[in-house]
């Protein structure tokens, strides 16, 4: 923490700051912000569009008043690494791994400051610390567990180009570590040394547990925002909201957080929010879940709920292609085709056995009438894998080779 302070307090007191230039950038200026990339003036363009819809997305949450921004916000992206590091060492004098959002008393001066990675991390980061940017903006020090917590919250978030808006995709990847954490914790013994940390102390956290306990930190602080944001109970809804509302823009990190704290801490008894907050993550489907409960439907003939859980599974995580078949066997007991026909491409393409989709979609075809298409679904599933798939077509592709002899084809 200590650390972070002091950097901070260099920023505001440096004359360097946003001013510094960022070599053969193309600027492109949106609603909220400016964007500086060397990407190409198309980045430029788009990356401002889409931190626009983004930030439509956050203030959906926080109401913030955006017209009171006296400044656009700053952001720079940097083609790769390499440049990225030079600027951060002419300025902080140090290096990051990612990307970072520099900090002012001025607005105007403050920047948010990336790169184009060598991975699929952009959007990700962006989200990350486009959240960071935008709280900061209206609130200089915003509580470290709201800040944190809210910026994994939205990390899974997406862009919908076609119609220029953000769609909020819920974010499950801290939640195995906090099931952990909330085993531990209650199993508690003298060895355990990974727990949750004391609700009081993540609302106000001392240095070690803010920069020694990092991994800990986020899981439970996404956990309590998405608590407090999803559960039924709307006392837990309104703890949330008036917290938001009670943050003051120009006042010190440790003001913000004890008056957070004392708000949250006087609306309701601390063991039960625990226990409440425990009992809500431990029901919090993960993908495995809702495929093994899928899986466990249809094999009880219950395809409506079976459906609702595959489909539940796709919306988290659409690039798995076993929820796709089991959809597609699904449509097709019920004699939907069509849409069977698309599921089972949909897992082929995700790479399903090919084999066993082939031979799906053979059967789909000559359900529906398709005999030729059928026929040639069939021979490659056999061809694929003659072992397993040469008696179960052979007598299908015989009734198919009669029937076209009855017909004349």
């Amino acid at each position: 923490m200590k650390k972070f302070v002091f950097i901070a307090l260099a920023l505001m007191m440096s004359g360097i700051g946003a001013y510094a230039q960022i070599p053969s950038a193309f600027e492109a200026v949106s609603k909220y912000y400016r964007v500086y990339s060397q990407v190409s003036q198309t980045h430029a363009q788009e990356t401002a569009q889409k931190l626009d819809a983004f930030f439509e997305l956050f203030n959906s949450y926080f109401h913030f008043d955006g017209s009171k921004l006296k400044d656009k916000l700053n952001v720079k992206i940097f083609s790769d690494k390499v440049q990225y590091d030079s600027y951060l060492t002419a300025i902080i004098g140090q290096t990051k791994e990612g990307f970072v959002y520099l900090q002012y008393n001025d607005l105007k001066r403050s920047e948010l400051v990336g790169f184009i990675p060598d991975n699929d991390t952009f959007d990700t980061s962006l989200l990350r610390h486009g959240f960071i940017q935008f709280f900061k903006a209206f609130i200089k020090n915003p509580p470290l567990w709201m800040q944190r917590g809210f910026a994994v919250f939205f990390e899974k978030c997406t862009y919908d180009e076609q119609h220029n808006f953000a769609v909020f995709r819920e974010n499950l990847s801290w939640q195995n570590t906090l099931k952990e954490l909330i085993k531990n914790s209650i199993d508690y013994n003298e060895d355990a040394t990974r727990v949750l940390i004391p609700l009081p102390t993540l609302l106000n956290p001392d240095e070690y547990t803010a920069n020694n306990q990092k991994d800990i930190f986020y899981a439970e602080s996404w956990g309590l925002v998405t608590f407090l944001d999803g559960s039924d109970n709307k006392n837990y809804n309104r703890i949330l909201w008036d917290s938001i509302r009670l943050l003051k823009p120009d006042v010190t990190l440790e003001e913000n957080e004890q008056v957070v704290k004392k708000n949250m801490l006087n609306w309701i008894n601390e063991h039960l929010l625990f226990s409440d907050f425990i009992t809500y993550i431990n029901n919090i489907k993960t993908f495995p879940d809702l495929v093994r409960d899928g899986i466990d439907y249809y094999s009880k003939d219950d395809l409506k709920k079976a459906e609702e859980s595959f489909i539940q599974a796709i919306v988290l995580n659409a690039n798995q292609e076993l929820p796709y078949y089991y959809l597609g066997l699904i449509y097709y007991s019920r004699k939907d085709y069509s849409l069977a026909e698309y599921y089972y491409q949909s897992a082929l393409m995700l790479g399903s056995d090919p084999s066993l989709i082939y031979f799906a979609l053979g059967l789909n075809a000559f359900a529906d009438d398709r005999l030729e298409e059928a026929e040639s679904y069939l021979r490659e599933a056999r061809d694929a894998d003659p072992e397993t798939y040469t008696a179960k077509t052979e007598d299908l592709l015989n009734r198919i080779q009669t029937m076209n002899l009855d017909t004349g084809s």
